[in-house]
């Protein structure tokens, strides 16, 4: 499916790490190496948050600490989506949570998305199609997206601990008259299959799961035909030239992937090594930690998400922000 928005530009990221780092050579592993697991993941070091944090009190100081960084009044907030599958608190939803501990206007979208991997993609796509309904000519959103997965996992399986991280992203969207010709599209597609590729069941009370065989076919099936949806649906030649924000899934997939689409791979970052697999904020934190200190002025990034669900979002889109802020220590 595509989709195309128009009138608005992502603004600012920051994305907030636990400070507690693992080291996955720490770890002892049946049938072989640590060695061998980091070589192959690409990972060796993961942020690990308290079995006791909260993730809805870990949003609420990322999102504080944001708009104290941005100087971002709470009444100019007019839509509020939170991505998460941490959210820990059923009914309501996170994203009331947050708008009571903001304190925010009564005018306020607010909604959740119980989305992983290709979250953030499609929580852009969200908050600027709502944005782009709103009568008022100058409008903000919040994007909230992450988990704390670590809490999700059995630490005793072996082919999930070594993957997981924990972190969380804010981002703000904004809507104005400049941006009209500012165009971002999108290529968001699903398969029902495979979701038990990566799974957990409430109802058991079992802990997250995870097939890397199935993840890695899905993945190599379903991103290359819909990141080839999106390049045919934009009239430019920069696609194969730019910077693709892919979602850090693990070494062996993402390599798969920018060898079968034929991306330079200088051009491609990663933060596999220094943060692992931080589900719906690996593709902010990776923003973040490639261009910390930098301008993204009046361009387009590439992004691609992909995941549970199994899900594919990839998106072209159009960013402003006046500085990108590096990965930031946060703790509860």
């Amino acid at each position: 499916m595509i989709l195309k928005v128009r009138g608005s530009a992502v603004h600012a990221v920051m994305t907030f790490h636990p400070s507690y780092t693992e080291d996955n050579l720490s770890l002892q592993f049946d049938g072989t190496t640590a060695e061998k697991v980091v070589h192959y993941t690409g990972i060796r070091f993961r942020k690990i948050a308290r079995n006791d944090w909260s993730f809805k009190e870990y949003a609420i100081k990322g999102v504080k600490q944001f708009l104290d960084t941005h100087s971002l009044d709470k009444d100019q907030i007019d839509v509020l989506v939170c991505v998460t599958q941490s959210n820990g608190t059923s009914i309501p939803s996170l994203s009331f949570f947050l708008h009571e501990k903001l304190e925010l206007s009564t005018s306020v979208y607010c909604i959740d998305v119980n989305s992983g991997c290709s979250g953030y993609v499609q929580g852009i796509q969200l908050v600027q199609s709502i944005l782009a309904t709103m009568s008022k000519k100058e409008c903000n959103g919040l994007l909230i997206c992450g988990d704390l997965s670590s809490n999700l996992i059995d630490p005793k399986d072996q082919s999930v601990r070594p993957i997981f991280s924990d972190a969380i992203s804010v981002t703000q969207i904004k809507s104005s008259s400049e941006y009209i010709n500012g165009i971002s599209t999108f290529s968001i597609d699903a398969d029902g299959k495979g979701r038990q590729a990566i799974y957990s069941d409430d109802t058991t009370g079992s802990k997250l799961q995870l097939n890397g065989i199935d993840v890695f076919n899905h993945s190599i099936k379903m991103v290359p035909s819909n990141l080839t949806q999106l390049q045919n649906a934009l009239d430019t030649s920069e696609f194969t030239s730019k910077e693709i924000f892919f979602h850090q899934a693990n070494k062996i997939i993402n390599n798969s992937l920018v060898r079968k689409m034929g991306f330079n791979s200088s051009l491609v970052p990663s933060t596999l090594y220094d943060f692992g697999n931080t589900a719906s904020a690996s593709i902010p934190l990776t923003i973040c930690n490639h261009f910390s200190g930098r301008d993204i002025q009046l361009k387009h990034l590439l992004l691609c998400g992909f995941g549970i669900g199994f899900s594919v979002a990839s998106g072209f889109v159009f960013f402003d922000t006046s500085i990108i802020h590096p990965p930031q220590c946060l703790d509860l």
